[in-house]
């Protein structure tokens, strides 16, 4: 039997150019799904409106949030789409399903006192603590998604324009101003990298471990989530991505600079002091 999930999946990363964690999740979205249908006797292709209708319903009944039964419901749109195009179905399931409204909320952001204890959480004595420090400060200053900050390279920041290249979801690149403080650091960096590499071959990623090994997102988040959980109130002590939110909501706007496609960017930058 065909593996039809994988080869959705197969096709979003080919045809789509999503990013791995998006695949991941998208793989496990459907796959509760394709556990759902074969307890109730079925494949995923036999599945008609009122399977899915109470599918979406037995979703909201487990108590998920609104977030996440829309994102479970949206997945699963698509597969069908993807089945139907192909020709694996004759008729849209999803037609008619609709997905539950969600209640925007304004995310907190840190207090001044919160930001500079988070700053000043890092103890700047050894090349690992200046690379954390100058990771903090880049995801202030630019509100990079740790997927995109693990994959940046040696050359993907202009020092003399003071802008960083990186690559965001679909494999699209961006352009990102960078404040005067995070270049500061980054400059600082360059001789704490060097001491990092200890002699290995030359590696283009630009943040790395102890031998040169380039930093997963997970070690990101075990590092700045215990930073976060100490220095911040409860409610901010989220992971990286969600801190990034909260740095560009407190930072002040203090420039604008166009660049790239000549369109206005905005960065945050703070005090240049470390």
């Amino acid at each position: 039997m065909r593996d039809l999930i994988r080869e959705y999946i197969s096709f979003l990363r080919v045809e789509k150019g999503l990013a791995g964690n998006t695949l991941a999740s998208y793989g496990r979205d459907l796959a509760k799904l394709q556990g759902w249908a074969r307890l109730h006797g079925r494949e995923l292709q036999a599945l008609g409106r009122v399977e899915m209708s109470n599918w979406s319903k037995w979703l909201i009944c487990e108590g998920l949030s609104a977030r996440t039964v829309a994102r479970s419901i949206s997945t699963a749109r698509g597969f069908f789409n993807y089945l139907l195009r192909d020709g694996f179905i004759k008729e849209d399931p999803m037609s008619g399903i609709g997905s539950p409204q969600r209640v925007q909320s304004l995310p907190a952001h840190l207090t001044f006192e919160e930001l500079e204890r988070l700053f000043g959480a890092v103890a700047v004595e050894t090349p690992e603590s200046v690379r954390d420090r100058t990771i903090l400060e880049l995801f202030y200053a630019t509100g990079l998604r740790v997927s995109e900050l693990i994959k940046l390279k040696v050359g993907d920041i202009d020092r003399e324009r003071g802008l960083l290249f990186c690559q965001g979801k679909g494999s699209k690149q961006r352009c990102v101003p960078i404040g005067r403080s995070a270049l500061l650091w980054l400059q600082r960096y360059e001789r704490a990298r060097a001491t990092l590499m200890q002699g290995q071959p030359a590696s283009y990623i630009l943040f790395v471990l102890s031998g040169g090994r380039p930093m997963s997102r997970q070690t990101i988040e075990r590092r700045y989530l215990t930073c976060l959980a100490a220095y911040t109130t409860p409610y901010v002590r989220h992971p990286p991505d969600a801190a990034r939110s909260r740095f560009a909501l407190r930072s002040d706007i203090t420039w604008p600079q166009r660049s790239c496609n000549d369109a206005i960017i905005y960065t945050h930058d703070r005090a240049t002091s470390s």
